[in-house]
């Protein structure tokens, strides 16, 4: 694309369609499509890129269509890699490693791409991109299997990081996923207690009762809870002695 008219278009989706993911996921969706539209009329730029992953991740999240948005997805990567329209590169991997992949794809690789995203973001001075890398990045890896003891040096890392940036969002999810690693390592100072000296379970949901706003964060502090909940009971479970031979 070299019309100046239609890039400049494409940067006012762009940039429009970034809050709207979050306001209205018709509008995201409609700023989208109207910016593949116009790339497929008159050429790609580096926002094409973004376009089309985010039309893979539209595809699987509202028709179900998750190995045509792995295809398209794959496409937004090599845009970035083999044509070099890398303005928005960290964008693209993330929402690929985060937003895409997940449906078909091992968790594992998902991270590993999530992970190139905020090595890019960072490289490039895109501290934003590079902060919100950091909590998807530590949550999948909770799904991942790796050892607890090494899950928790990359969130004190991550957490460490956001903080130092000032990102607060990321903040407010990594300081929960934090405190589910602690408990179950058996770091708490109370069996179970997601309280760990960085976060109060009372405080936190004494903020959440006083707000009519529903966050990721808040989602994901209620998961940290669901798991953390499934742990004790299963170790209670462990714990108990046999009686007789009925199951359980």
């Amino acid at each position: 694309m070299t019309d100046p008219t239609s890039l400049a278009t494409l940067d006012v989706l762009n940039r429009l369609s970034s809050p709207a993911q979050y306001t209205d996921l018709n509008l995201y969706t409609l700023a989208a499509c109207q910016m593949l539209s116009l790339t497929l009329d008159r050429g790609n730029s580096d926002a094409s890129a973004v376009a089309y992953g985010r039309l893979g991740m539209i595809a699987g999240l509202r028709f179900d269509e998750y190995e045509n948005a792995y295809r398209v997805g794959q496409l937004a990567y090599e845009l970035v890699d083999r044509r070099g329209l890398r303005r928005f590169q960290a964008g693209v991997y993330l929402a690929s490693g985060n937003m895409i992949m997940p449906w078909t794809r091992h968790i594992r690789a998902c991270c590993e791409l999530i992970g190139h995203a905020f090595d890019t973001a960072q490289k490039s001075g895109d501290l934003v991109y590079a902060g919100i890398c950091c909590g998807p990045r530590v949550v999948n890896l909770l799904s991942v299997g790796d050892t607890l003891a090494d899950i928790q040096r990359e969130a004190e890392s991550a957490l460490t990081f956001v903080q130092k940036v000032q990102f607060g969002p990321t903040v407010e999810v990594m300081l929960p996923s934090l405190a589910l690693v602690r408990t179950l390592r058996g770091t708490t100072a109370r069996f179970g207690a997601l309280d760990d000296g960085l976060f109060d379970e009372q405080r936190i949901e004494h903020e959440f009762a006083s707000s009519s706003d529903v966050t990721t964060a808040q989602c994901w502090y209620w998961i940290c809870k669901l798991r953390r909940a499934l742990w004790v009971v299963t170790m209670r479970q462990r714990s108990m002695p046999h009686r007789g031979h009925g199951r359980c």
